[in-house]
């Protein structure tokens, strides 16, 4: 392939971008993203090639373009990236919501590029491009999210590139997807969140209870320091799929409750 182009060159893009420049996967990685400090810090360790200062100058010729971006951001980076992107080529995302978001995409792109949602299953603790690393989609599972309308040599061309980088590629209905990552994911995040605010709510009265904390708390809630503005977004964007698993969570907590109000150890003990 002759050019790739990234687009965000955070945790995630500058991850891709190592991988690709590792596995020599195109002649050339092309960068951008919106911060000059990400620009200078993904071309000083590697993640691209070369960066550009602008949209139009990263997807300039481009075959793949990879949108690295927060989902909040998605529709309107492509509907300024729609105007430059090379006829026929494929453009792909890796947000972490896909079902009205894909619907929303194919429609932008379309008839001058093919789009094809994707996720790759991989994160870090830490953010920005300091946290890239070529080896984070090794034997991770990266979702690709075809519908009807997606070209099907698009899609074997990105299976093909991300298994060459390692990744194990699955391939899932968009609302399918939101489903089961609004209950491994999202639902986590909003739990981990709660349980935070929960205990400051108990620390108020009682001051040392945060001292307290030992292993059990801090892995339970570790996810609730992500990006709240990020966050926010991808709840409000898969909220069908999550309003679902919160009902499901709510009827369990209910039964659990209910067994602890009762005394009723058997049900209890066979619920743990």
């Amino acid at each position: 392939m002759d050019r790739i182009a990234v687009i965000g060159l955070g945790v995630i893009g500058g991850s891709l971008g190592l991988a690709l420049k590792a596995r020599k996967s195109a002649r050339e990685v092309v960068g951008y993203d919106c911060s000059p400090c990400a620009r200078q810090e993904a071309e000083e360790i590697g993640a691209v090639d070369r960066v550009a200062v602008d949209l139009a100058g990263a997807v300039e010729g481009a075959e793949v373009v990879i949108l690295a971006i927060p989902v909040g951001k998605m529709v309107e980076v492509a509907e300024e990236l729609k105007r430059y992107v090379k006829p026929g080529a494929i453009v792909t995302d890796t947000g972490s919501v896909k079902g009205s978001l894909v619907d929303a995409m194919e429609a932008i792109f379309h008839p001058r590029a093919f789009f094809v949602g994707g996720h790759p299953m991989a994160g870090s603790e830490k953010s920005g491009i300091k946290g890239a690393d070529p080896y984070l989609l090794e034997n991770a599972v990266y979702v690709l999210t075809p519908t009807p309308r997606t070209d099907r040599k698009a899609l074997e061309l990105l299976e093909t590139l991300f298994r060459a980088l390692g990744a194990r590629v699955l391939r899932l209905d968009p609302w399918e997807h939101d489903l089961m990552v609004g209950t491994i994911s999202h639902l986590p995040h909003l739990l981990a969140a709660s349980l935070v605010r929960t205990a400051a709510a108990v620390s108020r009265e009682h001051p040392h209870t945060l001292m307290l904390a030992a292993g059990g708390f801090r892995d339970t809630t570790r996810i609730a320091s992500g990006d709240p503005a990020l966050w926010r977004d991808i709840f409000l964007a898969n909220r069908e799929a999550l309003l679902q698993v919160l009902a499901l969570w709510e009827r369990e907590i209910k039964a659990l409750r209910g067994f602890i109000v009762r005394g009723d150890k058997e049900k209890l003990q066979e619920a743990l």
